[in-house]
């Protein structure tokens, strides 16, 4: 594979010309979920053969080729009962090398179900976590924003997100539902008194301190409104955090708006990237409008940070543009990535902000972005800056034929 302009920053060292995409028979998109001390990738998905779907994890050495380590030949693509059909769509990393799998389970006699699974580093299963393995989160009375239980064959697009303490509990966020387990998989009635918690917007991305406090972004079904809820370590929310007490911060905007990403730093600040759509009822989404914003710990704007404004621009591309994912330190530079075009005409767009909010010019041949294109209806989906700076870059496409593929570009 080539890159379509010979302007990318790819770098030619990763896998196969800065691309990997020798992964199992009929991997769909996968995300990056972790990346280990010694420069291993990890990454999470499905495939989908002959009809059914499984989940896939899967891990790259720092190179870029599989990693024969695990599971013999750098995948897993599986079950969670063995039978069935189940999905990817979680996964974090254990500081002892540990990887912990969300998903569903789909089987004919249980109907769909959550479930998790632990591995250890070699990619074998821990089956001393749950019963044979595996650990079912039960599907609750549903409140009105929870749909149903989901369909049985989940993709990629879902917004699942799975995290874990210092202490090792387990956060889960489905729909606007958030679970806490303890380290066994079993409800933490320490939280909310029951172990999980109903939330007003849809969840897309989880953050938790050493200390405990949860960070969530999302947004609102109703009103579409992008939101950050900030929580208590027992699930009471954050009174000192945003402007009415409530511990939830609106994104300001009168358009709809969807908060995809959220990076907690250390501090307790954080940034978060998504889409402002200008012209909601456009079904080409062409006013689709990446935005980004910078916070302080209490939920007040980063006024170091585009003078604490939100940015939302298409970058003057002409079919506006859409962001999914951050990762970065302002110091180094902040990546985002999505797409621009028209929905399913999408290519691939990475841009790099400084820390007062500025395009990094460094970055994309004095721009601050760089497009790609490998074929219409792909997007980036997920990103994650290396300790040296190098940035990695996971893709979505609308195609099914299209596997996973994982890009690794020069910092």
């Amino acid at each position: 594979m080539t890159p379509s302009n010979a302007a990318l920053p790819i770098d030619a060292t990763f896998g196969n010309q800065g691309y990997a995409d020798s992964f199992a028979p009929g991997s769909q998109a996968l995300s990056i979920a972790g990346l280990r001390p010694d420069g291993k990738i990890l990454l999470v998905g499905q495939a989908f053969v002959d009809g059914k779907v499984s989940f896939h994890l899967a891990q790259l050495l720092a190179d870029g080729t599989n990693d024969t380590g695990f599971n013999k030949n750098g995948s897993i693509v599986d079950t969670f009962t063995g039978s069935g059909q189940a999905s990817g769509t979680g996964a974090c990393l254990y500081k002892d090398g540990k990887a912990l799998l969300f998903g569903f389970q789909y089987d004919e006699d249980q109907g769909n179900r959550f479930a998790l699974a632990r591995f250890f580093a070699n990619g074998e299963r821990d089956r001393e976590f749950g019963p044979d393995g595996t650990v079912y989160i039960p599907f609750l009375p549903q409140s009105e924003s929870q749909p149903s239980k989901p369909e049985t064959s989940a993709n990629s697009s879902s917004r699942t997100r799975v995290v874990l303490t210092a202490d090792e509990k387990i956060l889960v966020g489905q729909n606007n539902r958030l679970f806490r387990l303890d380290q066994e998989g079993v409800f933490d009635t320490t939280f909310n008194g029951k172990g999980w918690l109903d939330l007003a917007p849809s969840i897309s991305s989880i953050s938790v301190a050493e200390n405990g406090v949860i960070t969530v972004a999302g947004a609102t079904a109703a009103s579409r409104k992008g939101v950050i809820v900030r929580l208590n370590v027992n699930g009471t929310p954050d009174k000192d955090f945003g402007d009415d007490g409530t511990g939830t911060v609106l994104f300001p905007s009168n358009y709809p708006t969807r908060v995809r990403s959220l990076m907690l730093r250390a501090d307790g600040s954080f940034f978060v990237a998504g889409e402002v759509d200008t012209a909601p009822d456009d079904d080409w989404g062409k006013g689709r409008r990446g935005m980004m914003a910078a916070y302080n710990p209490d939920g007040k704007p980063n006024r170091a940070f585009n003078q604490g404004q939100p940015i939302v621009t298409d970058l003057g591309l002409t079919d506006g543009c859409s962001w999914f994912d951050l990762s970065g330190e302002p110091k180094d530079g902040l990546v985002v990535v999505g797409g621009t075009g028209q929905r399913t005409r999408e290519q691939m767009l990475a841009c790099r902000y400084l820390a007062t909010g500025e395009l990094d010019t460094s970055f994309g041949e004095g721009k601050g972005y760089v497009t790609q294109y490998l074929g219409p209806g792909m997007q980036w989906i997920s990103v994650a800056v290396q300790p040296d700076k190098r940035i990695l870059l996971s893709r979505e496409s609308n195609n099914i034929n299209f596997g996973a593929l994982v890009v690794r570009y020069l910092g």
